[in-house]
């Protein structure tokens, strides 16, 4: 039998299985490693070799086919065609679906057309015979997932082009322009911005980037396309306003800023008394016009009066505008004022809710600015969480005050009441960034990396200002990890363009080099490192390339750098370099005391799995097999939490790494290494999921 033969009946034979559990929407690639009967890395050579995708795109494509089937020969409802296939959500469906084929499930069932773009279909019958007949070749061709047939799948199902896309449904509220003549009067204009920002972000349908983010385009003014590429967003609102004693007047302007035209422009001629009603009106027009759909309890949280005074809302904008140029510019002469102005607002509406959600960020804004992180952190936590309850008793859906008592919770340490507290805010203002970010915080205090990552990013495509970077970071740190060099190498890329930083870059690039095995290209970059950086990492990475690449004498004069002596966790890779030069009495005393400490760590319970592979490692150098394969079965029983150590870095070191070089080729070891690629691709693919439904592939 060919090899083209077998490809194909391995294939048939998992394209069976799969099907057989279809509905199962937990069937993944455990499953079909285990009904096949083969490990996951097998199973991922296997696939990738025969059918030219991953297992879990493989998976996939099976559901794909036969949802597209059910659609085309059965009167079933989508969301039962996406549950019957497996599928966890109908939103999620939907999406593959469309990535997959080029449109959305429900032309299958409305057109009647597999396989071309609908704009090209036209009325008459020729061309209706042309789509039925392309159809039938597509029905023919997804019956086989061989690489041949996965190419004419490519070309056939090609996506529509950009201009026939929906745009996403993302905004930016640019700062607004002050006709008034009187520059008091700012504030107020600035605040229907915010206002209007506010209320957008009441909608789970819109991405809505946060008032910080756009504020550096009020004296830098950018072209429209650009504003909108750094902010990610499709639509851009601007506007300007006038207010005297009794009147306003607003003019705003919606653009569809990568089609480059005005969608809408209106003025609003109002009493200054109808100023809630004005900021309730303009984003529920605006959400119309971009069809984002507002559900009706986002509609009663959008036309919700925060006050009954108009005297305390005004106190209320001024104050929070004070409060805003303390976070924007580190103006601290501003926190006694804003504080003062939220005070002034309560005089006239004690039950004002909003107000004490202000209140609350005001105790640890003054703290964190003026105490310089001297002061009683435990009281400024309890006093803040006091007056975010008070805030939410008095308005039990102001996700701000739910916002910030989860921030000081996780302060506190307590990351499982901050969860709760934060996931009640989301659902009140799913647009929040800082829900997000302290979200993030609360899962890497629990040790849950990839839920922590999951939130940072979302934090980081809301808010676009001074903590980018550090989101940008973890994400990028993160991808690297879990195998997607490509994507982790963007954000590099993005990280270098906000802060500049080329040592990071460089850095980053160098572990990138390392995770594809090109350790010359590894050492290149950190060498461009080291002009700047002389941290001990830095050195170590260098002392670390060189010994792969063979350069020992170059490995033992840079781990032998001042201080590098305490950098105990690496004590045996100075034992091999000693070795090689053949001071086999010096690296004795490395490996030695690197088993030492590794027990340490061991006997103390603090251990991870790598002081089991730290100790097996040394005696797989020295020819002690059976301890060797004693520490290593230690080793791979661990089930680490720490997701550093499933990670593609893990992977990389014990494919390649030199001090194993002797029982490499024993089964028990390739076993070993077959465990860790496959722990590494239960995080991969989980990984690949969560980019998917997030564009982000």
């Amino acid at each position: 039998m060919s090899t083209l033969s077998r490809d194909k009946e391995f294939i048939d034979r998992l394209s069976k299985i799969t099907e057989d559990n279809l509905s199962n929407e937990q069937f993944g690639v455990n499953e079909l490693a285990s009904k096949i009967g083969m490990s996951r890395s097998n199973l991922h050579r296997k696939v990738k070799s025969a059918a030219g995708v991953s297992i879990s795109k493989f998976i996939s494509q099976v559901r794909l086919k036969r949802a597209t089937e059910l659609l085309q020969g059965t009167l079933s409802t989508i969301s039962e065609v996406a549950f019957e296939c497996g599928f966890h959500s109908v939103s999620y469906f939907s999406k593959c679906f469309h990535d997959h084929h080029g449109y959305p499930p429900g032309k299958v069932r409305s057109d009647g057309f597999e396989g071309s773009d609908p704009d090209d279909l036209q009325k008459d019958s020729s061309n209706k015979r042309i789509g039925r007949n392309r159809k039938n070749l597509i029905a023919a061709i997804a019956g086989g997932v061989l690489i041949t047939s996965a190419v004419i799948l490519v070309i056939l199902l090609k996506p529509f082009g950009s201009g026939d896309q929906p745009l996403d449904k993302s905004i930016a509220v640019l700062p607004f322009r002050n006709d008034s003549p009187d520059e008091e009067k700012m504030y107020f204009i600035n605040s229907i911005q915010a206002a209007i920002i506010d209320n957008l972000s009441n909608i789970e349908d819109l991405r809505v980037i946060e008032r910080r983010s756009v504020e550096q385009y009020r004296n830098n003014p950018k072209p429209l396309a650009i504003i909108a590429k750094e902010m990610k967003v499709s639509y851009i609102l601007d506007g300007n306003g006038f207010k005297d004693e009794d009147n306003i007047r607003i003019s705003i302007r919606l653009i569809d800023a990568k089609r480059g035209k005005r969608l809408w422009s209106r003025s609003f001629d109002r009493k200054t008394i109808e100023t809630f009603a004005l900021v309730s009106e303009i984003p529920q027009l605006v959400a119309g016009e971009i069809n984002a759909v507002i559900t009706p309890e986002e509609k009663k949280r959008i036309e919700k009066d925060p006050t009954s005074s108009l005297t305390a809302y005004d106190f209320y904008q001024r104050g929070t505008e004070k409060l805003f140029d303390v976070w924007m510019y580190g103006d601290t002469a501003a926190l006694e004022e804003s504080e003062y102005l939220f005070y002034k607002a309560l005089e006239y509406d004690s039950t004002f809710a909003a107000v004490y959600g202000r209140l609350a960020m005001i105790y640890s804004t003054k703290w964190y600015y003026l105490a310089g992180w001297k002061g009683d952190y435990e009281e400024m936590l309890d006093s803040s969480i006091r007056i975010a309850d008070k805030a939410i008793a008095m308005d039990d859906q102001c996700a701000e005050a739910y916002s910030h008592k989860g921030w000081c919770l996780v302060e506190k340490g307590q990351n499982e009441l901050a969860l709760e507290t934060l996931k009640e805010a989301l659902v009140y203002n799913p647009n929040l960034w800082e829900i997000y970010s302290n979200l993030g915080n609360a899962y890497t205090g629990l040790d849950k990396t990839d839920l922590a990552i999951a939130n940072y990013y979302r934090a980081s495509i809301l808010h676009r200002g001074k903590q980018l970077p550090f989101w940008i970071r973890d994400i990028r740190n993160y991808l690297a990890h879990m195998g997607f060099l490509e994507q982790s190498q963007a954000y590099s890329q993005e990280l270098l363009d906000l802060n500049g930083d080329s040592i990071e870059y460089f850095g980053a690039m160098s572990t990138l080099a390392y995770n594809k095995e090109d350790f010359n290209e590894a050492l290149r970059y950190r060498e461009k490192q080291c002009v700047q950086d002389t941290s001990i990492w830095a050195i170590y990475s260098l002392a670390y390339y060189h010994m792969y690449l063979g350069h020992f004498e170059e490995a033992l004069k840079y781990y032998g750098k001042k201080g590098f002596v305490n950098h105990n966790g690496h004590f045996h890779r100075i034992g091999y370099v000693y070795w090689q030069l053949g001071l086999k009495e010096e690296a004795e005393f490395y490996f030695n005391e690197m088993i030492s400490i590794s027990n340490e760590h061991i006997e103390s319970g603090y251990t991870s799995a790598l002081d089991y592979y730290n100790i097996a490692g040394v005696y797989a150098f020295l020819g002690e097999e059976d301890r060797a394969f004693e520490y290593l079965r230690l080793f791979n029983q661990e089930d680490p939490d720490n997701i550093w150590e499933v990670g593609i870095g893990m992977l990389t070191l014990i494919q390649n790494d030199p001090l194993f070089d002797g029982i490499r080729d024993e089964p028990e070891f390739q076993e070993i290494v077959d465990d860790v690629e496959a722990r590494f691709q239960v995080r991969h693919e989980k990984t690949r999921k969560w980019m998917e439904e997030n564009d982000l592939l």
